[in-house]
């Protein structure tokens, strides 16, 4: 399809979803850049890492020069690394022969560095007029391959070929390998979806189909479970507890810790049951988004973990007025589970501290949890938002393994993420974003 462009194609190009890999084919060096310095600047702005990988005929200093009139603070971006510009021969090459485990490891590597320093996500281009007749096979290949590297993975790749360098055969094969096709020409983006990204779109088609039903089958399970599974266990607790009062005089000591053993196990299944529902609420229900004051949040969470255990001798550091837009009740719940995991592992320590604050990554709020308790091994890490995945066993600290990977569903649903930095016995610092506030 055809569409006019007011801006270089920024709007379409921005469009297109994580996971893309697309070739770009321009006729002059002009064509290059009203593609690709919008194509920056839009992913700067989105709080998105940028890696633009150049080669003839373009120059650092000549994409510096042409990024800085669109980009007034570009000088910050580089400095902390929000662009980066590398040369072909540096990204594609090991000394003087292409290497496309390189590459290919390397778009990977700085998407997962980008995440971890807070980006939402990576754009990237790479130019190929480097490329020679003796590169085009191995190219081919790794251009292939590259589409199963990034597929689901929060960045896009755009490949970008002369047309007048570009054979008739080496432009098909460019094309066969990509999702899709762009080229800027006489001020129209011309864009060409590919066999491949047709079938790629009527599946996902298919498969939000399923999705609706799926979500549909599973609000119908958690509005059972929430009656059908919790009655019999109150059956069993009410049951229990007149055993005890009216039979209690009779039992001895075993007949007494049975009981005790039966009215742990009713507690237990209880609060597991009570957590995937809240998993089940965090997944399904409808957002109702406002303003919400977290650290007045946090402070009212603390002060009913007090109220249970005042014995605790807790230092709470909070950073004032901080306010976000979102759904109140989810966020009290996302907030309420990083609180008590920070309360209950501090929990061995006769005086703990906790603190609540926000610092800034890439130009974005990044809120976080600190505590000074028992840390984990970061080796770990990945387990950590998983359901059922606890790191400590019921000996040490009870927990359902649930608390975490609600927090991580109510995070995604308001456009953020979490992680986490520990270490053994130095206490942990989770770490949360919410989108675009």
């Amino acid at each position: 399809m055809t569409a006019e462009v007011g801006t270089a194609g920024v709007g379409l190009l921005d469009g297109i979803a994580w996971g893309t890999h697309l070739c770009h084919f321009y006729d002059t060096k002009q064509d290059l850049l009203d593609t690709l310095v919008p194509y920056f600047a839009s992913g700067l702005q989105r709080k998105q890492f940028c890696l633009w990988v150049y080669s003839k005929p373009l120059t650092e200093a000549a994409v510096t020069a042409a990024l800085r009139p669109t980009v007034p603070d570009l000088d910050r971006h580089l400095a902390d690394r929000s662009i980066e510009i590398v040369s072909h021969d540096q990204w594609y090459f090991t000394g003087e022969r292409f290497d496309p485990q390189r590459a290919t490891h390397g778009w990977q590597e700085k998407l997962d560095s980008a995440l971890t320093r807070g980006y939402v996500g990576m754009r990237a281009t790479g130019q190929i007029s480097w490329a020679q007749r003796r590169h085009w096979s191995d190219f081919t290949v790794y251009d292939q391959a590259l589409n199963d590297a990034i597929a689901n993975r929060r960045m896009v790749v755009t490949c970008s070929f002369p047309l007048a360098k570009t054979r008739a055969a080496e432009l098909l094969d460019v094309v066969r390998a990509h999702q899709m096709a762009v080229a800027l020409r006489r001020g129209k983006l011309e864009i060409i979806e590919t066999a491949q990204l047709r079938q790629a779109k009527a599946e996902i088609e298919r498969l939000n189909e399923e999705l609706e039903q799926r979500v549909k089958e599973l609000e119908a399970f958690s509005s059972s479970a929430s009656h059908d599974l919790v009655a019999p266990l109150r059956h069993i607790e009410a049951f229990a507890k007149l055993l005890r009062e009216d039979h209690g005089a009779t039992l001895d000591a075993g007949g007494h810790h049975y009981l005790d053993r039966i009215q742990e196990g009713v507690r237990q299944m209880d609060e597991l049951i009570q957590a995937l529902l809240a998993l089940s609420r965090a997944s399904l229900s409808e957002l109702a988004m406002g303003t919400v004051n977290l650290s007045r949040l946090v402070h009212e969470i603390v002060t009913e973990l007090q109220r249970h255990a005042p014995q605790r001798r807790i230092e709470l550091v909070v950073q004032p007025d901080l306010v976000v837009r979102g759904d109140a009740r989810l966020l009290r719940v996302a907030i309420q589970n990083l609180l008590d995991n920070a309360w209950k592992y501090t929990s061995t320590h006769p005086a703990a501290r906790i603190e609540f604050g926000m610092t800034e990554r890439a130009g974005q709020p990044v809120y976080f949890v600190r505590d000074d308790g028992v840390g984990f091994d970061m080796t770990q890490v990945g387990r950590l938002f998983e359901p059922f995945q606890r790191l400590h066993s019921d000996a040490e600290f009870a927990g359902t393994g649930i608390g975490l990977a609600t927090v991580q569903r109510i995070l995604r649903r308001h456009g953020g993420r979490i992680w986490a930095e520990a270490a053994p016995d130095q206490g942990a610092t989770f770490f949360f974003t919410l989108g675009a506030q």
